[in-house]
């Protein structure tokens, strides 16, 4: 026998594997270790850090971004965007329970809050019908898809940095949403604001009103006022009462000036672009976009020299005070 042969032999008695069963051992191991080991996930992508994103309030359901704070005068539109973060339909809610006609909304319902804590009330519906009111629909946000909306603020407040407040009613009842921080962009394009920075001016939630100019004669002072819509409707402009009487001469008390002695002044006609009120008369009407002049002509009946002109509106809110300071004669 070989010498080859006893080493086999003995390889065999002994119990040593061979190579080839060394080989076979190795890759049977191998296999059997990759087979219990779990496989390398790819890492699973990253969730974004809603609440990181600035102008944004998230839920399990949804994420409500506010896209931009739109300033035109006293008038506040919020633009907001809600996210479907579910794969259910979303029912949105927001506010409490309004009567789809009532044309203003209480200090419970959505809310502008400034850093002074000065409230800017919402003046009616929602163009995405988010906000609630009786008799109205939900709101439905679809799996996958987004929802836009404008809400019409308006206060007198002047802020600069606001909070958008409001109580979800649905999906969840209650829960109070908060997003803090809002900055406003202007969007006021009244050249008489610009050209008269120092006049006298009245901001409603419909309109603005500049004083442009006041004169005094030997008889009168006459008040130049320039209206200027600010919603994207027409509406009527309408203010005091007055009648032509006998002899056709103007009998009203309103609107009138005061000076800084208490001495009433009445107009002497009705300003020709018709803003006075004189029952059934035409009155004036003030289109989206567009400015109105008119001239309100007072007998002088004091000797002041500082003024308020002072009245109640009739349209568009009725018997709402009109008071406008600061008035100085040339």
């Amino acid at each position: 026998m070989t010498k080859q042969s006893t080493l086999f032999l003995l390889l065999v008695v002994c119990g040593v594997p061979t190579l080839s069963q060394y080989l076979h051992a190795s890759a049977i191991q191998a296999a059997t270790s990759l087979s219990t080991q779990s496989p390398n996930p790819r890492p699973a992508p990253k969730k974004e850090a809603f609440m990181d994103r600035p102008n944004t309030f998230l839920t399990d359901s949804y994420r409500m971004t506010v896209e931009s704070i739109q300033r035109k005068a006293n008038n506040f539109t919020v633009t907001l965007v809600f996210e479907s973060l579910s794969d259910k339909v979303i029912q949105l809610r927001l506010g409490k329970s309004k009567f789809a006609w009532q044309d203003s909304w209480d200090q419970d319902g959505p809310y502008l809050a400034d850093e002074k804590s000065n409230k800017y009330i919402l003046q009616g519906l929602d163009s995405g019908g988010v906000v609630n009111c009786s008799g109205c629909s939900f709101a439905e946000l679809l799996p996958n898809t987004k929802l836009k909306t404008q809400l019409l603020f308006f206060g007198t407040g002047n802020g600069t940095t606001f909070s958008f407040i409001a109580t979800e009613r649905s999906p969840v009842r209650g829960r109070v949403i908060a997003i803090k921080g809002l900055k406003a962009i202007s969007t006021d394009q009244l050249t008489d604001a610009k050209t008269f920075p120092e006049s006298p001016t009245l901001a409603t939630e419909s309109y603005r009103v500049v004083v442009t100019n006041v004169e005094r004669d030997a008889e009168n002072i006459i008040v130049t006022l320039i209206f200027e819509n600010l919603l994207d409707r027409a509406f009527n402009i309408e203010w005091g009462e007055g009648r032509n009487g006998d002899n056709d001469v103007w009998e009203g008390k309103e609107p009138y000036l005061i000076d800084e002695n208490a001495d009433r002044y009445y107009l002497r006609e009705r300003d020709k672009e018709k803003v006075v009120y004189c029952g059934w008369c035409e009155t004036a009407e003030l289109l989206p976009g567009t400015k109105l002049k008119t001239r309100l002509i007072f007998r002088i009946s004091g000797n002041g020299t500082t003024f308020t002109l002072a009245c109640k509106e009739r349209s568009p809110k009725n018997d709402r005070p009109v008071v406008i300071q600061g008035l100085k004669a040339k």
